[in-house]
């Protein structure tokens, strides 16, 4: 079915939670990577570890990452509606390179403030959530 090498390495450039997952052909696209994924967020989440997994992905890879963050993020402001930019990483276990591409990428970014940093739009975050829910 599939291989999760679940290392937390933080001796590299950028800190990892995930080093290989590997799903075989006969098993793509049934929700196995998902269940992988979660499962190595979790690990990294009850040891404190801020990372991602390693580089370079496959575009499979690459999709199901980004839906992975997508949910993540916006379920974890959904839960803490009072959470800040800054609050993301410790909160989803992402290192703040993959928070900010995926703030970008929902497009939730509301006012950037005098101290430049971003505050995040509730409205476009419900409106992402609805869409989100849309495709589950």
């Amino acid at each position: 079915m599939g291989i999760l090498w679940d290392t937390i390495r933080e001796s590299f450039k950028v800190p990892t939670w995930m080093s290989i997952l590997v799903i075989v052909p006969p098993f793509q696209r049934k929700g196995y990577g998902s269940l992988l994924y979660e499962l190595a967020h979790y690990e990294a989440l009850r040891k404190c570890s801020l990372g991602g997994p390693e580089r370079p992905l496959t575009p499979i890879g690459t999709a199901l990452f980004h839906y992975f963050c997508d949910g993540t993020i916006l379920q974890c402001l959904m839960r803490n509606p009072e959470s800040k930019y800054g609050d993301l990483s410790v909160l989803t276990a992402f290192d703040f390179p993959i928070i900010e591409a995926t703030v970008k990428r929902l497009q939730i970014i509301g006012e950037v403030r005098r101290n430049l940093v971003p505050t995040l739009d509730r409205t476009k975050i419900e409106k992402a959530w609805d869409s989100r829910k849309e495709s589950w």
